[in-house]
């Protein structure tokens, strides 16, 4: 796990060495352990290592070939890589003088050298950000994994250079050094306000975007402003039928038996956790209580002879799972850690937190995280986690809901006129306790498609959105809200003839669109900020193509249950008993809306928020903002996730646009 970053040069300049030390040493703490550059002409390469691997200074990065033709630097792990060396040797392919090294690095390139960038990341299993330079074609190639666990980001638009790198901090440093202000795309601020992320761009900053998961592209000095990403990979949620886009392995026909369904998703899991024990470092496990982490620990603690590390974080007003997390431990002997925080601990690190993710914290959830990775840190370098799990097998309540209304007495009634504003209604006037229940009706009040996809996991609807944003703002943004997820659909669409039921398209979405843009980076942002790998074996991709492509629905959702097959696995060969894998889902939940009426983090909502640096943007209409905020204050509604939302974007300007916020700084009360 670790940094990269780099320069191409298109005018005929060579690569500016010193912006390039400078790009490493903004990711330091994604690579403490080691850094390196390189440069050929125009070419530029920055790296910095957190060693897990290969411990010796051998896997030292940027790594050249032996012919010195071909350099690579690489984030991320391979853990099939001595697999893949062997095949490389059987087809003559190895280094010359033999291999240098034990790292994942070394295969990688020899790979890349021997079969091309395309047939390298198919067959690959791992998580991976990588930039590989052919000299002798003057061609940079940058990939990106399967699913986007590992970030890459690109500036295209800098005056006669491109520049890639892990981190938007990094990227800071070469726009900045041409002379290009951090500014907002307002375009993508409808997005942001309605999902809480942005789908398909992952950052709100003008000029940078993302290469999407699962696409590599080709760079060369005459083609680098205007060449496109290339996809190697997409996946399915239509077991019924075979896809006809490429696909990394012959589809097989759907799995009809249980039993052996639950035999086959076992195994794959196993051999996952197996894969991703692989380490030179100590390494731990991230423990909620709930299923996915349960799985996860409990196939760690069959796989290894020491008590597995694991880590949970609960909160001091009892709105926890810790002690759900505690009985796991306990029952698979775990050597167990838990932290507890409070209001306080929160207001505290979000200024780091925020540095850390470098984009609008959409999930207070990310702040626990942040503190428990930086505990976890003291004693692993490696944490495994259950994250995957709900998009791949349908975990979420919104799969059984949006089943139920696929059932053509629900979707006659929702065509009736009148019922979906009467459903919003309804959800307006729901208590607060029944979040769920009005998440739900908010969702099915939709009429537009795509507005129904985002209500699930959204803060603000169109009329919403309507209501609270600048005629301005409102007219720059709107057009482009859904534009990814319509890209997204429409893709698949084509190839094809289109998703069995909305169950279906929901998980589709959500693994193309909600999993890197929020919840990957996520995990990769808060981990990294404390020099700690995290590794997520649901998203192997054989578990993915498995659970997509071989399963048909009634195992992941049946009779209103949801991850059925993986309830299954837990409860059978995992060995986990019925209390735990049975229990009510209940998610990484943070008080925050009752934090928010806390006299520490309700004035600091007030001083950002309402304060006359946020209300002189003119992003927002003041009398709908100032609602939001009382209406929540007094109790006559549950703004929490609306203002937490608002709360962080004010923040994240000051920090990211303005400069006038920094990681250090105490929030203003």
């Amino acid at each position: 796990m670790c940094g990269i970053a780099g320069i191409l040069r298109l005018d005929g300049a060579n690569a500016d060495s010193a912006v390039l030390a400078a790009m490493s040493a903004a990711m330091v703490h994604r690579g403490p352990d080691d850094d390196g550059l390189y440069q050929d002409g125009p070419l530029g390469l920055a790296f910095r290592r957190l060693a897990i691997l290969d411990l010796s200074p051998s896997g030292h990065q940027p790594m050249r070939s032996a012919c010195g033709k071909h350099v690579i630097v690489f984030n991320g792990e391979i853990y099939n890589h001595m697999a893949l060396r062997a095949q490389l040797e059987a087809g003559g392919a190895a280094p010359p003088g033999g291999w240098r090294s034990g790292s994942d690095t070394e295969t990688l390139l020899a790979a890349c050298a021997a079969w091309g960038a395309e047939r390298t990341c198919r067959a690959t299993n791992g998580m991976f950000a990588f930039a590989w330079w052919d000299s002798a074609a003057q061609r940079l190639t940058l990939a990106r994994d399967r699913f986007g666990k590992k970030p890459l980001f690109l500036a295209r638009g800098l005056p006669g250079a491109v520049a890639f790198a892990s981190e938007l901090r990094a990227l800071g440093v070469a726009t900045g050094a041409a002379g290009m202000p951090r500014t907002v795309d307002r375009s993508r601020l409808g997005a942001f306000l309605c999902y809480r992320f942005v789908p398909g761009q992952e950052t709100l900053l003008a000029g940078i975007v993302p290469l999407p998961p699962g696409t590599l592209i080709e760079l060369t000095e005459q083609d680098a402003t205007t060449a496109q990403p290339r996809r190697y990979h997409d996946y399915d949620f239509a077991p019924a039928r075979i896809p006809t886009r490429d696909t990394v392995t012959t589809v097989e026909a759907p799995l009809s038996d249980e039993a052996e369904s639950v035999q086959q998703l076992h195994s794959l899991l196993e051999d996952a956790v197996r894969l991703r024990l692989l380490s030179d470092v100590p390494f731990g496990a991230f423990l909620s209580g709930g299923l996915d982490s349960s799985l996860v620990v409990a196939l760690m603690a069959r796989l290894h002879d020491a008590p597995i590390k694991t880590y949970s974080v609960g909160f001091d007003t009892g709105f926890s799972e810790a002690h759900h997390a505690a009985r796991v431990a306990r029952h698979l002997g775990t050597d167990h850690h838990e932290l507890t925080i409070g209001a306080a601990e929160l207001v505290r690190a979000i200024p780091a937190a925020l540095w850390a993710r470098e984009t609008p914290i959409s999930e207070p959830s990310d702040v626990p995280i942040y503190l428990l990775s930086r505990l976890a840190r003291e004693k692993v370098t490696v944490v495994l986690s259950g994250e995957g799990a709900d998009e791949v097998f349908a975990g979420y309540p919104k799969y059984t809901a949006l089943a139920a209304a696929n059932l053509p007495a629900a979707r006659a009634a929702l065509a009736l006129t009148g019922v979906r504003p009467l459903l919003g209604a309804v959800a307006r006037a729901a208590p607060p306790g029944l979040r769920r229940v009005q998440t739900m009706l908010e969702a099915f009040a939709q009429p537009e498609r795509f507005e129904h996809h985002a209500a699930w996991f959204g803060a603000f609807a169109a009329a919403e959105r309507r209501a609270l944003l600048a005629p301005a703002l409102l007219a720059e943004s709107e057009a482009a809200v859904h534009t990814a997820a319509r890209a997204a659909l429409a893709r698949c669409e084509a190839d094809a003839t289109g998703f069995p039921s909305p169950v279906e398209e929901a998980l589709y979405l959500d693994t193309r669109l909600w999993l890197p843009a929020n919840l990957l980076l996520r995990g990769d942002r808060m981990t990294m900020a404390h020099s700690l790998e995290l590794r997520c074996p649901f998203l192997d991709w054989r578990v993915v193509e498995f659970g997509s492509r071989r399963l048909p629905r009634w195992m992941k959702l049946r009779g209103g249950e949801g991850k059925r097959i993986l309830k299954l696995v837990a409860e059978g060969p995992a060995g986990l008993p019925p209390e735990i894998v049975r229990r009510p889902k209940w998610g990484f939940k943070v008080p925050v809306s009752a934090w928010f009426r806390d006299p520490l983090l309700g004035r600091a909502l007030r001083a950002v928020l309402l304060s006359e640096q946020a209300l002189a943007r003119g992003w927002y209409q003041h009398a709908p903002l100032r609602r939001l905020v009382e209406d929540h204050a007094e109790g006559r509604a549950d703004n929490g996730r609306r203002l937490w939302i608002l709360f962080q974007l004010e923040l994240w300007h000051r920090m990211f646009v303005e400069g006038t916020l920094s990681a250090t700084d105490e929030l203003p009360v």
